[in-house]
């Protein structure tokens, strides 16, 4: 199961397709970093594609929260913010991984394949 906790629906659209054609995958999707922690709880989650930049509750604070709650699989970091200051900032926060949008399908399926061992 993965969760893409994303605030642009274009962009949920677009993952959930990428993640889809991937094969046997459950996809889940919040809105914000509030929904996604809300969404951990309820369901066992494999893998979060975070975008970093969100209303309510952005994504670095939804992974230091996941993160010092106990949460172990991976979260990837999604956002523009390429810069090594954002990279660092997102690892720090517990990130496992870090994909640049806009999104490059091949990116995302290499990584989803690795993290996920598909």
């Amino acid at each position: 199961t993965v969760l893409i906790a994303e605030d642009t629906p274009e962009l949920q659209l677009l993952e959930r397709r990428i993640l889809q054609s991937m094969g046997d995958l459950e996809v889940l999707v919040a809105s914000n970093g509030a929904e996604a922690i809300q969404l951990t709880e309820e369901n066992t989650i494999d893998l979060i594609l975070m975008d970093m930049q969100m209303p309510v509750m952005d994504g670095i604070e939804a992974t230091q929260k996941l993160k010092t709650g106990g949460y172990k699989p991976p979260i990837i970091a999604l956002t523009a913010n390429v810069m090594q200051k954002h990279r660092d900032a997102f690892h720090a926060a517990g990130c496992s991984g870090f994909i640049s949008k806009p999104i490059d399908r091949n990116v995302l399926r290499e990584t989803l394949t690795e993290m996920l061992k598909l």
